[in-house]
């Protein structure tokens, strides 16, 4: 079976661990903050554990009942910029499969998957989610690439806005009759 669905975080502890040493793991990934998320908002957690040819991906879920309908969503959307499952995917990763096994598997737990602030990739990674995101995040910014040094960096925020501001001398120099 390529899915299976764990009611507690700590019984998939090991697995998970070792995909958050991955490159591309970001800390709304991380067992520790998922933990703390579930403690402290004190909802229903489920994960989905995904393994098929050669690929892994965890996904916590937080499960809540809304008037109609039974609701699965990753924890702490509201306050996640990045709501992506810990993955490690092979060259044949079937997106499509993913999906079908996620909606199987939570027949029994939630009526609808609500996925927010997704990406379509993250570090070079495709989002295995990104079959369910038809509109891109507005703002991106959160997905700054973090450079060797703090400086690198802050130049890279630095260049965009001096380019922001030539771009818009130019414009008024333009409209003034030119240079």
């Amino acid at each position: 079976m390529a899915m299976t669905i764990h009611e507690d975080l700590q019984s998939i502890s090991g697995d998970w661990l070792e995909l958050e040493a991955l490159p591309t793991a970001s800390v709304h990934q991380s067992m520790a903050w998922s933990r703390a998320w579930s403690e402290v908002a004190g909802t229903e957690v489920c994960v989905l554990d995904y393994s098929h040819r050669g690929t892994r991906i965890i996904l916590p879920l937080e499960l809540k009942s809304a008037a109609f309908a039974r609701l699965a969503r990753p924890l702490g959307t509201k306050f996640s910029n990045l709501n992506a499952p810990l993955a490690q995917l092979s060259t044949d990763f079937d997106h499509e499969h993913f999906l079908h096994s996620v909606a199987y598997a939570l027949t029994d737990y939630a009526d609808l998957l609500l996925v927010g602030s997704s990406v379509l990739s993250w570090r070079g990674q495709d989002n295995p989610l990104r079959g369910m995101s038809r509109i891109p995040r507005v703002n991106p910014s959160f997905q700054l690439e973090l450079e060797p040094t703090m400086e690198s960096t802050i130049a890279k925020l630095d260049a965009k806005k001096r380019m922001k501001l030539q771009r818009a001398s130019k414009r008024r120099l333009e409209a003034a009759g030119g240079w």
